[in-house]
């Protein structure tokens, strides 16, 4: 794989108000490469790739980091300039395709379904017209928020072997968002998994599912159908926080049996536990099994102590 890196975003904050929806999130797109996010609703994956596009709902703000295409910084790019970006450069499939079609506009000019309105075509049918109108302007990155989700296995299996065909010819990026961990087994080169707006845990996707650090991770992990405990689903308790970013702790400690009162409730940045794995969680061992960075290391990463 190609090492050039088209897309960079480093330090991302998105805010409603004093609500940090995306807390500090950083990611890097190479030509070729799939990246993907994972991560309950409401945990920022999609607000993140409406960023990059900066297209957020109002009262939405980019309130912090830096985003570069091929170098260029997008964010101090005018509207008009960046309307030449979306589509050409960033193409996106969006999540709900009723609600992002044109509903006085036919998806198209040949063939007998290309005349018809999105409200006479079914949920997967205006799911791949969406699909169809993200990779036609051959794209350098390709935002897939749910790309397959209204569709029947066979189609999503034919939809995933056609993005990773244009990738191989064109070199085009990825940024695949999903709940489907069995896709970013198949697709993913990198995998990040967010919660409550952060970046929990980031690694290579076999070193994820293989080793996984994170208690959330490992909580998505344990609730796919084929970990059920004896016919049971295992299901993470509680439920995702309604406004992230304030606490100033980790925001899933009132969902994890390992956290600790006084110590998950303080901030605590990404611990690198080798060249392509990092977490964010105070119950890290400071000597990771397998190796990975030194403890002094480790000790420097929690405390911000950079002489450690």
């Amino acid at each position: 794989m190609a090492e050039e890196i088209v897309l960079a975003l480093d330090d991302l904050t998105v805010a409603f108000g004093d609500v940090k929806v995306v807390n500090g999130v950083s990611l890097t797109l190479r030509r070729g490469e799939t990246v993907g996010i994972v991560g309950e609703s409401g945990s920022g994956k999609s607000m993140t790739a409406l960023a990059l596009l900066r297209l957020l709902p109002e009262p939405g703000r980019i309130s912090s980091g830096t985003l570069t295409l091929n170098g260029q910084d997008l964010l101090a790019l005018p509207e008009k300039a960046m309307r030449g970006v979306r589509g050409g450069k960033i193409a996106m499939i969006f999540q709900d395709p009723m609600t992002c079609l044109n509903p006085v506009f036919t998806v198209g000019e040949p063939a007998r379904r290309a005349v018809q309105y999105p409200h006479e075509l079914s949920g997967g049918m205006r799911q791949r017209v969406m699909i169809a109108m993200a990779l036609a302007a051959e794209p350098q990155v390709l935002l897939a928020d749910e790309p397959t989700t209204a569709l029947d296995v066979t189609v999503q299996a034919q939809i995933l072997l056609l993005i990773r065909e244009l990738q191989a010819e064109t070199g085009m990026a990825v940024l695949m968002i999903t709940h489907d961990l069995g896709v970013v087994a198949e697709t993913c080169d990198e995998v990040i998994v967010m919660y409550g707006g952060q970046v929990m845990e980031r690694a290579r996707a076999t070193e994820l599912f293989a080793n996984p650090v994170h208690p959330y991770t490992k909580g998505l992990l344990a609730s796919l159908p084929e970990n059920a405990i004896g016919g049971r689903l295992v299901a993470i308790p509680g439920q995702p926080p309604l406004r992230p970013g304030l606490a100033p702790g980790c925001p899933f400690m009132p969902r994890c049996s390992q956290a600790e009162p006084g110590l998950c409730d303080t901030p605590l940045p990404l611990i690198q536990l080798g060249e392509t794995h990092a977490a964010r969680c105070h119950r890290i061992p400071l000597s990771p099994p397998g190796g990975g960075v030194s403890e002094a290391s480790l000790r420097a990463e929690r405390t911000g102590d950079s002489h450690a």
